[in-house]
């Protein structure tokens, strides 16, 4: 073995490419013939004048250095063809293979580096870990390739969610922020990246100004898509629907935030003797945030096959009523809006039940003895209700099991 120091490096070539080159290179020789080459055992090459299309007074060097990136890239080029058969005949992990050993010789060989990222972020043989690196690659060689950064963002949404699901939020948040640099109006990204603010801003201390971001976050993936846009939230429910989703979620934010009022009232207004002192008002802009969004997810809901599910913005709708503006008549009436669409959820029966007892308690403060025994045998009628929903789920919790 020769070793060439000239215009590649320090690569390593067999004898045989000196000797023919050393005849190539003689301007006495005309050749009519092809020469073959063979570098160890892995490359094979056809060389004419014409192929080399130098002029016979270059120097050995760099005579040397075209016939090392011609054998290289004829090289590449076949093994190139190997993985498409191998793709062809459904063996991945060949092809893979294949690819692999091309960009080992050529870092930024794009063909291979295309065909690779294509395999490993495709349905046929997903690998998001590689699927990621590759993109990451193809995209720093080749930014301006509209394939090179749809790659990318796909593998970057592909990871945030990986993450999302091992609880790694801040590392989903970061993959999240990078691919809506790339595209801002990116719907699911935004939801998601809502999604994840709101989880990170409820971690005490809660970040009530993080949940606000949230809430917009969510907003803005409403805007950028439709109302048949679907997204993936976990492995059971992977064609849930975008609006519904998040206009749901973003009522479950406004509703903590007049929860996060009502405690700061109620902290500098200790309750007093015969509920004499101040009355908590919700916040004008965040109760009618929370019943717009409830009432848009309630919308929304018909398309739905889950019960439970379907009666959500309406149960949440009646909650923000009895906990935070404490009008329990209001409450009585979304709750039996939920009970007409889920009429066994042990979590409506139980609060009509204790929504009656409440009007009970305020008719005898109003000293309304006939509406206190009316509310009174609603209650007892509820509390039966309710009793035998729960027994009813508990038994389909064992079947589950």
């Amino acid at each position: 073995m020769h070793q060439n120091s000239g215009l590649f490096g320090d690569h390593l070539l067999p004898s045989v490419c000196y000797s023919v080159l050393g005849e190539l290179t003689n301007p006495s020789n005309t050749y009519k013939n092809t020469h073959i080459l063979e570098m160890d055992d892995r490359y094979l090459c056809c060389f004419t004048k014409e192929i080399l299309n130098m002029k016979w007074n270059v120097t050995l060097t760099q005579s040397l250095g075209a016939l090392f990136l011609l054998v290289l890239l004829t090289g590449c080029e076949n093994k190139l063809q190997k993985a498409q058969d191998y793709i062809k005949a459904k063996d991945y992990e060949m092809a893979a293979k294949t690819y692999k050993t091309i960009l080992k010789e050529k870092p930024k060989h794009k063909e291979a580096l295309k065909a690779i990222t294509a395999l490993y972020c495709g349905d046929q043989y997903r690998n998001n870990f590689q699927c990621y690196g590759n993109a990451k690659t193809m995209y720093e060689l080749m930014p301006k390739d509209p394939k090179a950064a749809e790659y990318y963002k796909q593998a970057l949404y592909a990871s945030a969610y990986e993450f999302s699901l091992s609880s790694q939020l801040k590392r989903a948040r970061d993959y999240l922020q990078k691919l809506l640099e790339m595209d801002k109006g990116n719907a699911k990204a935004l939801f998601m990246l809502g999604l994840i603010k709101n989880r990170l801003s409820k971690k005490p201390p809660v970040d009530y100004t993080g949940l606000k971001e949230a809430a917009k976050l969510l907003q803005d993936a409403v805007k950028n898509s439709s109302k048949t846009t679907t997204i993936t939230l976990n492995k059971k429910e992977k064609n849930a629907n975008l609006h519904w989703e998040a206009y749901f979620r973003i009522g479950n934010i406004y509703s903590n935030l007049i929860m996060k009022a009502r405690k700061t009232f109620d902290k500098k207004n200790p309750p007093k003797k015969r509920g004499k002192g101040p009355k908590f008002t919700a916040p004008a802009k965040e109760l009618a945030e929370a019943l717009k969004a409830y009432k848009a997810a309630s919308a929304l809901s018909g398309a739905l096959k889950d019960k439970g599910k379907k009666m959500l913005p309406t149960f949440q709708t009646a909650m923000i009523y009895a906990n935070s503006v404490r009008d329990f008549t209001k409450a009585l009436t979304w709750l039996q809006k939920a009970e007409q669409i889920d009429p066994n959820s042990p979590s409506v029966l139980g609060n009509i039940k204790m929504t009656y007892e409440a009007l009970s308690i305020d008719a005898k403060k109003r000293r309304k003895r006939r509406l206190r025994r009316k509310y009174d045998k609603k209650a007892k009628e509820y509390a039966a209700k309710f009793q035998a929903a729960r027994v009813k789920a508990m038994k389909k919790m064992k079947k589950k099991k």
